[in-house]
């Protein structure tokens, strides 16, 4: 029995991807702010971090998150698991991007484009809020950073519509998970 129980467990000293779902979120933000420093100005390869890290949040958004409390067959509590919240999840995706990225209007745009894809699986109110806001603040922090009023009118006009979407109830898409 307890070597059952051992074969359930893959102890090591790093976290993994597989069992710490913000482990690897963490790793692509990571890939996109290097991407984004002054040094490399790359902000295409930010982009592309920002639709993995949408595929993750699609993916979390059209799920129900598990209650953190494990119960064996008596129903008695057996462990009590650390729990991947959405909104704690979507901050740590969109955060340091959203700072790091608000002087170019290609990232805005593609954060914005990220949370609207976002949207059109997460049916929760409160989740739906959670993205509102994220909405709000690249928004905000694109106003205060992009030099050209242009850009500043872009964003601006692409904030509204995406603000807009998510007033609405959430518009179905077949394929929960992919990217743009």
């Amino acid at each position: 029995m307890l070597e059952e129980i051992r074969r359930c467990f893959d102890l090591g000293r790093n976290r993994t991807g597989r069992q710490d779902p913000e482990f690897g979120a963490v790793q692509i933000v990571d890939i996109a702010l290097k991407a984004l420093s002054p040094g490399i100005n790359d902000p295409t390869t930010a982009v592309t971090c920002l639709d993995y890290l949408t595929g993750i949040l699609r993916h979390l958004g059209g799920r129900t998150i598990p209650s953190r409390f494990r119960s064996g067959p008596d129903g008695r509590t057996r462990m009590i698991a650390r729990r991947t919240d959405f909104g704690r999840m979507a901050d740590l995706c969109f955060r340091q991007i959203r700072r790091y990225g608000a002087a170019d209007a290609t990232v805005c745009l593609a954060l914005l484009q990220c949370i609207e894809r976002v949207a059109h699986v997460v049916t929760d109110g409160e989740w739906r809020q959670v993205l509102r806001e994220q909405a709000e603040r690249a928004a905000s922090s694109a106003e205060r950073e992009l030099q050209d009023e242009s850009d500043r009118a872009e964003v601006r006009a692409r904030a509204g519509e995406v603000l807009a979407s998510l007033s609405g109830p959430p518009r179905a898409e077949a394929a929960v998970g992919t990217t743009a």
